[in-house]
């Protein structure tokens, strides 16, 4: 977990509409909408008590709003780390999700960091149950359990997650500017999929790197007809972004992020 992935996971729970509920009844003492809510949703009273009412805080990790809101509940999302030297290692006494090591000082720093690096490779191996590549066993290694904070992301984070996080946050604005949600669907009002298609190849920025091709931007230049026939996988990866949105706004009512599945 980061302060920035943080951010984007109240985002996009400030754009779920039942906790946005939620938050209201309970500002207006409406047990009974409380009541019908918490039935649905069996982590919405954990979480109100957890998050608050977040209507009025920036997710943005450099604003005001954002550090106090966070400020009391840091422990929630973070394990506090702090590397120190230990001056009395007879006094030490050993917790979970730490390591007490003897490093000795090689000839460079570059060298040391390696040294290090190699251990806490092994470290973690051994969680897995690895045998390294010396033959040791797992049970050659000190074995550490951390103590993981009450909210922690969903799966892997890796590059995949991220590109995909990015291009469904593409469409937030899409989902608040052209279309309208209604039943839990999206209508894009006159836009098809295809017309989409076309708006997102000219923004530079879009996610999916697309492009028109020469002849659509002397068109456009010209006011003539883009003739760019799109293909089905564009279209399909719009479809999946939209869906993906739908998914992660949802999901943070269950108390999960980034988790794309469908609502259920």
């Amino acid at each position: 977990m980061t302060v920035g992935l943080l951010a984007k996971w109240l985002y996009v729970m400030k754009e779920n509409c039942d906790y946005f509920d939620y938050c209201k009844a309970v500002s207006e003492s409406d047990l009974a909408k409380c009541k019908e809510l918490e039935s649905k949703f069996e982590k919405l009273a954990m979480l109100y008590a957890d998050w608050g009412d977040i209507e009025d805080v920036t997710a943005d990790p450099e604003s005001d709003s954002f550090k106090q809101w966070l400020q009391p509940r840091e422990s929630l999302f973070f394990r506090k780390t702090e590397i120190r030297a230990i001056a009395e290692p007879k006094c030490y006494e050993l917790k979970p999700g730490h390591l007490l090591l003897e490093i000795p000082l090689l000839g460079t720093k570059t060298k040391t960091v390696e040294a290090i690096r190699e251990y806490i490779d092994k470290v973690y191996d051994a969680q897995k149950g690895a045998i390294d590549k010396t033959g040791q066993s797992a049970g050659s290694f000190i074995t550490v359990h951390a103590d993981m904070p009450k909210y922690h992301l969903i799966g892997e984070y890796n590059k995949k997650t991220e590109g995909r996080l990015h291009k469904a946050f593409y469409f937030v604005y899409w989902l608040q500017v052209r279309p309208v949600l209604k039943k839990g669907s999206l209508y894009w009002g006159r836009l098809s999929i295809t017309e989409i298609v076309r708006v997102l190849k000219q923004d530079p920025n879009n996610p999916f790197r697309w492009t028109l091709s020469e002849d659509d931007k002397s068109a456009l230049k010209n006011g003539r007809r883009v003739k760019t026939i799109f293909l089905d996988t564009e279209r399909t990866q719009i479809k999946r972004s939209i869906s993906d949105l739908k998914g992660y706004i949802h999901n943070t009512i269950h108390g999960r992020f980034p988790d794309p599945t469908p609502a259920r």
